[in-house]
């Protein structure tokens, strides 16, 4: 839609995880692809040693993710893909070194949405195990976790261990509502796609009307208010040229009029999100509600 500059993120350097998840291929040498099954191999001996030196309980899961809640929640709320998940986490290496972690004292959980791979893999799987107050150790071979590729303090094929627990789960919905009390804004309307619309200048000119050329200032954000994008364009009224929320918004407006646009990602980017191709970084998360000030400046 627009010429956006990246959206900030929070989240962890060492939980950052590319589009593109390891695997192995059958492309790869035979040498790499020997070394691979040698990690494997190694990795179930560290982990089922780490398990039984500690006297854990756990279960391993068929793709070898081992994993163990301990502590249950069963009138706890289950994530669907796209849902907002919050979390605590510490991550750890085998030897017992923390690596990174929430910060619990902050009450300051990492948010993501569910099931669309901006965790390690065996982190999400891990987490799609739980309901909402539950709790988890996690054990996660280097083939669901960082691969091949060495981080900070810690080397290329390491097993890894996450302790988390699930806070809160929030659908779209929920989040818009919960942004609106904490602003305490009324929307002017909604409508039955979720847009939530809220006039703050009326206008004095015409009303648009589809087929026209309309002229906007805007500044786009997220929930968290962090702002994404701002300008003047101009774009043909219901010629799908922008989102869907924009395209909507924008004609309930007459000229002169300012509002605020906040709506559900099916009218923005969906479960894609936006990528910028030149840095494969997220410039809108998928599945993220979107919020934009607007003011019509003129139609032709």
């Amino acid at each position: 839609m627009f010429n956006q500059t990246n959206v900030t993120m929070k989240f962890s350097r060492i939980l950052i995880f590319s589009f593109f998840v390891f695997s192995i291929s059958g492309c790869i040498k035979t040498a790499v692809v020997s070394e691979e099954e040698t990690q494997i191999a190694t990795n179930e001996t560290k982990i089922k040693e780490y398990v039984l030196a500690r006297k854990l309980d756990i279960t391993r899961a068929t793709n070898g993710l081992y994993y163990a809640i301990t502590k249950k929640n069963p009138a706890g709320r289950a994530p669907k893909v796209g849902e907002e998940l919050a979390f605590h986490y510490v991550f750890s290496d085998l030897n017992g070194v923390k690596l990174d972690s929430t910060e619990r004292l902050k009450n300051d959980p990492l948010a993501i949405p569910i099931g669309v791979g901006l965790v390690i893999e065996g982190l999400e799987q891990g987490l799609a195990l739980l309901k909402e107050g539950e709790s988890a150790t996690l054990l996660i071979p280097f083939y669901l976790a960082f691969g091949n590729q060495a981080r900070t303090n810690l080397p290329a094929y390491s097993p890894i261990r996450f302790d988390v627990e699930v806070v809160k789960v929030r659908s779209e919905d929920e989040q818009i509502e919960d942004y609106l009390k904490a602003k305490k804004i009324l929307p002017t309307e909604k409508t039955d796609t979720g847009l939530r619309y809220v006039r703050t200048t009326a206008g004095t000119g015409a009303a648009v009307a589809k087929g026209q050329t309309i002229k906007v200032n805007y500044a786009g954000r997220i929930l968290t208010d962090r702002e994404f994008d701002k300008g003047s364009f101009e774009f043909v009224l219901g010629a799908n040229a922008v989102v869907r929320g924009f395209d909507e918004g924008i004609a309930k407006m007459k000229i002169g009029e300012k509002a605020t646009l906040i709506f559900p990602s099916a009218s923005g980017y969906g479960a894609a999100g936006s990528v910028d191709n030149n840095t494969r970084t997220y410039r809108i998360l998928p599945y993220a509600p979107l919020i934009f000030d607007v003011e019509v400046v003129s139609v032709r």
